[in-house]
């Protein structure tokens, strides 16, 4: 069955490495578990049906075509294959190679016979602009989440301490008891009930400088990941322990928003679903941004929405960025069933320049294509 791993960049750079032809690529909605798995069978078989034509058009013998279709003849009938699917499935297809992956969002039905992998639907799944950590802190645990809006995975890194605990009191076990008899805890005490009396306010201090020391070494073990692979990072727990952490934060791009509430008690889906509306918040305004940028960029002739003069330019490898829309009509990306397109993207990704597939309301100036040069 396909893996429920997410898809990852390397996975697309893979793909779009030059393979022996036909490059076959198949996407099609499918059914979670649990609902009805016969429209996979159905859509699957058909879909098979067609590429077995036009690979005989192409005189590709009988043969040779069931020798390269057999894995994706073979699981129409595969029962136990069709019970664990997700919204979307897409399989790539080429002599020595068949890849394929479980996707999180409903896709078109499209079946192409390339000279290369059509990977452009991929894009609006993967899209890098739109990966962030979600920080989930407490006195107990700390958890790094990588994410986006559909994945949410959680990071190991060996450095980070697992409690408050361990970072401060790992050989003086006796001190953290102290501590905890003095008030300071985060799943019912700590911070937040303390008077205003003087002594109180001493020992408040206290407690406060304790996380600060917590947190920095959550910090500590935490940038060098931050800095190698840079993203947003959304703050999960206790409302009045994360202001704390935000004051010894030396490196992450920190949102406004954040997640509030005892996260050694929530289950992980709960933290995702709330740190993406904040997520999603930032990403809106950073769309904004590129479409102010496109067309500043258009009024000093550094940018374009000509399809012909795109091609050349991501040929060139002049192409710094390049935004597809996925709008067509009836749900069907019109845009992404483009093989020129597909192309460009081929040529900009190779070139290490940036793809982007933007929903119609995202795209600058409402154009079905444009990109930056870099000269």
């Amino acid at each position: 069955m396909p893996s429920n791993k997410p898809l990852l960049m390397s996975d697309i750079k893979e793909l779009i490495s030059d393979h022996p032809v036909p490059c076959i690529s198949i996407y099609l909605p499918t059914s979670p578990s649990g609902r009805s798995t016969r429209q996979g069978h159905i859509l699957l078989k058909n879909l098979n049906k067609l590429i077995d034509g036009k690979l005989q058009e192409k005189s590709m013998r009988w043969d040779a075509i069931a020798d390269l279709m057999g894995r994706a003849h073979a699981l129409v009938e595969n029962e136990d294959f069709w019970e664990y699917q997700s919204e979307g499935l897409a399989l790539f297809i080429a002599p020595g190679l068949f890849r394929m992956f479980k996707l999180p969002v409903d896709v078109p039905v499209l079946e192409v016979v390339s000279d290369s992998f059509h990977v452009l639907p991929l894009l609006q799944i993967l899209d890098k602009d739109e990966n962030f950590y979600v920080l989930a802190v407490s006195e107990n645990d700390v958890r790094l989440y990588d994410a986006t809006k559909h994945s949410f995975e959680e990071v190991e890194i060996g450095e980070l301490p697992n409690s408050m605990a361990e970072a401060l009191w790992k050989d003086d076990p006796e001190r953290h008891q102290q501590w905890h008899s003095s008030g300071g805890t985060s799943s019912g005490g700590g911070l937040s009930t303390f008077s205003s009396g003087s002594g109180n306010v001493s020992r408040m201090e206290k407690h406060k400088a304790d996380y600060k020391q917590y947190f920095k070494a959550v910090n500590d073990a935490l940038e060098s990941a931050f800095r190698r692979y840079p993203a947003p990072v959304v703050l999960a727990g206790v409302a009045y322990l994360l202001p704390i952490y935000r004051s010894v934060n030396t490196i992450a791009e920190i949102l406004d928003g954040e997640v509030h509430g005892n996260k050694d008690r929530t289950a992980p889906s709960e933290i995702h679903m709330a740190a993406w509306d904040v997520a999603a918040k930032h990403f809106a305004l950073a769309a904004k941004d590129t479409r102010e940028s496109f067309e500043y960029a258009l009024s000093q002739g550094t940018a374009s929405s000509n399809p012909i003069e795109i091609a050349s330019a991501a040929r060139d490898g002049r192409v710094a960025q390049l935004f597809v829309s996925t709008g067509g009509d009836n749900g069907v990306p019109s845009a992404l069933k483009s093989s020129k397109i597909n192309e460009a993207a081929l040529s900009t990704l190779n070139k290490g320049g940036a793809v982007f597939a933007l929903a119609p309301q995202d795209m600058p100036l409402d154009l079905p294509m444009a990109a930056t040069f870099r000269y």
